[in-house]
This record gives structure tokens, C-alpha cells and sequence, in this order.
């Protein structure tokens, strides 16, 4: 992991790792094809390669656009400030993730 994962383990149980197809599923989305297993979850600011974040504020663009998550959700308008190297996948009910 990049940093510390969201979430105190005094409160929160780990579970997984998961493949991103099974968390999209669990979220009511399809991801496209990828070999992607996170790890957990963790901001954008910290986020590492196995890790999954979201934006949700408009005034954190700028840590959306340096982020290292290996997988981001994020409003349809925000899917063109994605890293490239982050699946990235839309949250307004498309529901479809995009590389």
C-alpha cells in the first residue's frame, strides 16, 4: 500500500482483497476487464496502485488529477481528470467503469 488505508481496524473488519469486477458488482456497476485486485480503500491523497478512492468535492480536483488509486469513482463530469492510470468509474448511474 501507498499509505494507510481508510478506515481504524479497531472499527472497521478487513476483508478481501477483491477484484474490481467483484466490487463494482457489489455496487451495483460493471467495470471493464481488468486484472485490478484492491486492497482497500484510502483518499486521494494517499491512495496506492491496490487501493480505491472517490471524489465527491469538486475542490479536491487537483488531488483527483496526482492521485496514484488504482481505482477512482467519480461524477461523469470528473471522469476526463482521472490518472490514466486508474480505472476510473462513474457514479451517476451508468454505473460503467472506463480505462
Amino acid at each position: 500500500m501507498h499509505g494507510k488505508s481508510a478506515g481504524d481496524a479497531r472499527f472497521y473488519a478487513r476483508s478481501g482483497p477483491y477484484a474490481l469486477a467483484e466490487v463494482a458488482n457489489a455496487a451495483g456497476g460493471v467495470a471493464v476487464s481488468s486484472d485490478l485486485v484492491l486492497t482497500g480503500v484510502a483518499p486521494l491523497q494517499i491512495a496506492g496502485a491496490e487501493e480505491v478512492s472517490f471524489l465527491d468535492n469538486r475542490r479536491y480536483a487537483s488531488a483527483l488529477e496526482k492521485t496514484c488509486a488504482g481505482a477512482v469513482i467519480v461524477h461523469p463530469d470528473m471522469v476526463g481528470s482521472v490518472p490514466r492510470s486508474a480505472v476510473r468509474y462513474s457514479s451517476d448511474g451508468t454505473r460503467g467503469a472506463q480505462r
